[in-house]
């Protein structure tokens, strides 16, 4: 339990600037990737107050990194059903089938 450390303290030894509200954050709805997961920061609590650990930091900051390098599956084109001419340049263009 000695290894345990409040978000104040956490956040002095992460990397640029990080506050503990955004630890706080990162707790409670995660951060979102590139690939659109999101990653939640382990952590313990002791009545109100919530701890964390370097060694979950590093898990968070490298779960977060791996997930940062796969490449979102990309969004469709969206146009006006109505717009024949841009869907035939789509088409044209091998975007659509």
């Amino acid at each position: 339990m000695k290894d345990l450390m409040s978000f104040t303290d956490a956040a002095l030894i992460c990397p640029g600037k990080v506050s503990a509200q955004a630890l706080s954050r990162w707790r409670r709805t995660g951060l979102k990737t590139r690939s659109g997961e999101f990653v939640r920061l382990k952590c313990a609590r002791s009545g109100k107050q919530y701890f964390t650990s370097e060694v979950w930091l590093r898990q968070f900051f490298n779960k977060v990194a791996e997930l940062d390098q796969i490449d979102p599956q990309p969004k469709p084109i969206a146009y006006m059903p109505g717009d024949t001419a841009a869907r035939q340049s789509l088409i044209n263009e091998g975007i659509l089938k």
